[in-house]
């Protein structure tokens, strides 16, 4: 049995040779669209199930929720837009805490 870091070399040095192949590459720009479709379909699914809880019989919002929605939001287009940097990935580690 090989350990998982030789199966993961492997598979690595087996990806960088198919991903320099052009088939390869327009199949992947195609697939792209597709899933960043996917990826924001969910997180409005995500997002709508748990501001407004719509699987309960009264439709209850969520008043934490929306505010936490609503201030990493604005969190994401302020980095994007004003100081023109990457949104920082460890700053959704400060919202953590309170939505649980």
């Amino acid at each position: 049995m090989l350990p998982s870091f030789v199966i993961i070399l492997l598979v690595t040095a087996l990806l960088t040779k198919v991903l320099k192949n052009k088939y390869v590459q327009a199949a992947l720009c195609g697939m792209k669209p597709c899933i960043i479709g996917i990826v924001l379909a969910t997180g409005c699914f995500m997002v709508i199930n748990n501001c407004f809880n719509i699987k309960s019989a009264g439709g209850e919002t969520d008043i934490v929720a929306i505010v936490l929605t609503a201030a990493l939001s604005l969190a994401f287009f302020i980095s994007k837009k004003v100081m023109k940097k990457e949104f920082l990935r460890f700053c959704l580690l400060l919202f953590q805490p309170l939505a649980e």
